[in-house]
């Protein structure tokens, strides 16, 4: 089962992201007390917004508690290793796999024994040429077909579950967003390169209409798991 968990920014204390080497409790858990290795701080410290450095902060904290629960115990975030294609990975806890991605005023991280990949978008307004560019034939048809009121939604739908594939593979943007269909209907990802089709979850944020969450792996059973800090 892939473990989702989530947070927003009114979870996390204020100016939490100045004070470097900070300990945090998660809020209803006293026991679980995490900490971030110093190359995490650095690279909090290297954002140049409030913002950005709160976010990449809530995704660590993600992780670090991820680690906690499946680890049974090991309360510290050592710093990310990094595949040949950029992807992040952990070293010394076997069967760890997650994945990171923020959107607005929320942060996801997504837990998994299998390679796991997932991505959160905030609704906004969007050029119809995005579709002509990064959209496969298929999915640009499919986009065609739907009413003009319901563009909007899906083709955010469409963008988040294709976000979501590419850091699944770890290829990022290098792979060619055309290169594959996100299947909404058959909730896979058809990828010519691979003879079996990725699974795709979607998940809606409980009361939030302007955002879309969409995870790529080899589970279809999730568990949506919110957390706050102190």
């Amino acid at each position: 089962m892939v473990k989702v968990y989530v947070m927003q920014d009114k979870d996390l204390p204020v100016g939490a992201e100045l004070q470097a080497g900070r300990s945090f409790r998660t809020k209803g858990e006293a026991e679980a007390v995490l900490t971030l290795s110093k190359k995490h701080w650095e690279r909090i410290g290297q954002c140049s917004k409030g913002t950005d450095k709160r976010r990449r902060l809530m995704g660590c904290l993600l992780t670090a508690y991820g680690v906690y629960k499946q680890s049974g115990g090991i309360s510290r975030l050592e710093a990310f290793e990094e595949r040949e294609n950029g992807k992040p990975e952990l070293g010394g806890i076997p069967g760890f796999y997650f994945n990171i991605s923020h959107s607005g005023t929320y942060a996801v991280c997504a837990v998994s024994d299998a390679p796991v990949g997932v991505d959160i978008q905030q609704r906004r307004k969007v050029s119809k040429r995005l579709a002509e560019r990064f959209f496969s034939a298929e999915e640009q048809d499919v986009l065609a077909q739907t009413a003009p009121e319901q563009q909007e939604a899906l083709f955010f739908r469409l963008w988040s579950a294709k976000e979501a594939y590419m850091k699944y593979t770890g290829q990022g943007m290098r792979q060619g967003m055309q290169t594959f269909t996100a299947d909404l209907e058959q909730k896979v990802i058809r990828d010519e390169r691979r003879s079996v089709p990725v699974k795709l979850l979607e998940i809606s944020l409980p009361g939030e209409d302007a955002y879309w969450m969409s995870v790529c792996g080899r589970e279809t059973a999730y568990e949506f798991i919110r957390k706050a800090f102190l």
